[in-house]
C-alpha cells in the first residue's frame, strides 16, 4: 500500500502552506508557554494563571496532532518519487494482507515493507 498524487496538483502545495502555518502557530504557543514558565510570580499567580497554562499545552497538542495528520496524508518532498504519467508516489510502503476476521469485517495485516527507487519507462516501438 502507497499513495499517489498528480504532480501538477495544488493540493501538494497548499499542504505544505498549511504546515507551515500550523508550525508558526506552534513556535508562538511553545513561546508562549516558555514565558509563562520563566515569568517569576508567586503561589497565588501560579494557581490563578493555571488556566491559562492548561489551554496552552492543549493548544500545543491540537496544533500538534493537526500537524502529524497533515505529515500522514501529505508527506515532504524528500519522501517521495516522481512516478509514470506526472504522478508523484511515496517512496516507502507497507505490503499488508486482507482478511476477514471472525466478526466479518475486514482486518489488515502488515507483512512487509518496500520502497521505489526509479521508476522506468517502457516504450512499444511498433
Amino acid at each position: 500500500m502507497t499513495a499517489c498524487w498528480n504532480k501538477d496538483d495544488t493540493i501538494l502545495q497548499q499542504a505544505n502552506q498549511w504546515k507551515e502555518n500550523l508550525q508558526k502557530s506552534l513556535d508562538k504557543v511553545n513561546k508562549e508557554i516558555e514565558q509563562t514558565k520563566s515569568t517569576p510570580s508567586t503561589l497565588l499567580q501560579k494557581t490563578l494563571n493555571f488556566g491559562n497554562y492548561w489551554d496552552l499545552f492543549e493548544q500545543r497538542t491540537e496544533i500538534t496532532s493537526r500537524l502529524r495528520a497533515l505529515d500522514d496524508a501529505f508527506p515532504s518532498q524528500d519522501r517521495l518519487s516522481a512516478g509514470p504519467n506526472d504522478t508523484v508516489f511515496l517512496k516507502d510502503g507497507v505490503i499488508a494482507v486482507k482478511r476477514y476476521g471472525k466478526n466479518g469485517r475486514e482486518e489488515y495485516h502488515w507483512v512487509g515493507t518496500f520502497g521505489f527507487k526509479d521508476f522506468s519507462s517502457s516504450v512499444n516501438a511498433e
